[in-house]
This record gives structure tokens, sequence and C-alpha cells, in this order.
């Protein structure tokens, strides 16, 4: 959270209301998924008004911010069923390990592309013509 400092400034010049303060002090857990999206959208506004505040400071700033979850994103309840137990999980790394221990794959992970496995033609050239009688 920005210092008091900023948001007193941010107030003052009404680029953000109290609203927008008290969505950002409540936890995140108890946000629906529209208010967590407006909440993201008033921390990226403190961040421009910082950065903007701070220009001469702050070498580049590429308007991007980057918020690590462990929040299943795509569901409308932010949790997701396992195929492969019928638990419901609403941890992103507790549902990811549950399916690993249990060998099952994860659809949004890629496979892994295998090495193709070297072939020694000559000894297959000459095993082929032995079964052939040539």
């Amino acid at each position: 959270m920005p210092s008091n400092k900023v948001i007193a400034e941010m107030l003052e010049n009404n680029t953000i209301s109290q609203d927008d303060v008290a969505i950002l002090e409540t936890p995140i857990s108890e946000l629906s998924p529209e208010e967590k999206s407006y909440a993201f959208s008033v921390f990226h506004k403190i961040c421009d008004y910082v950065a903007e505040l701070n220009k001469n400071f702050v070498p580049s700033y590429n308007g991007k911010v980057y918020i690590t979850s462990d929040y299943i994103n795509g569901s409308p309840d932010g949790v997701v069923r396992s195929m492969g137990d019928g638990k419901i999980y609403d941890s992103k790394s507790k549902y990811y390990k549950h399916l690993k221990s249990e060998g099952l794959v994860i659809a949004d992970e890629p496979p892994k592309p295998q090495k193709p496995k070297e072939v020694d033609w000559t000894s297959a050239l000459s095993e082929a013509k032995q079964r052939l009688g040539v």
C-alpha cells in the first residue's frame, strides 16, 4: 500500500475517492471478482501517480503491473473441481500439488517434447535384410 502522504495527495486532488481507498484496504479474499478487478485498476492508477511523481528518479515504468496470485483464474467462483478425486480446490498451488502427486496431467501445461531415439541405420538395414533373407 502506498504511503499515507500519497493517498492524502490523491484524495485532495480528486484522483481517487474514499471508496477507492476502502476497496484497497479490504482483504482480497473478501472481494468479488468484479471488485478485485476494480481494486487492481485503482492500484494501477496509484502506481501511475507515483511514477509521475518520481519520473526523475525512476528509470522507466512500462505501465504494467504484474500480480502473482494463488487464485484460480477462469472460474466464476475462483474454484475448480479435480477430476482426480472430485474435491473442490480454491488454491492453484494445492490443486497442482494434488494433480502431480496423483500422476495426473495439468491441462494448461503443454507436454514436454521427447528427444527422438538415435537409430543405427547400418544395423537396422542389416537386421531387415536378414529377416527378408536378402
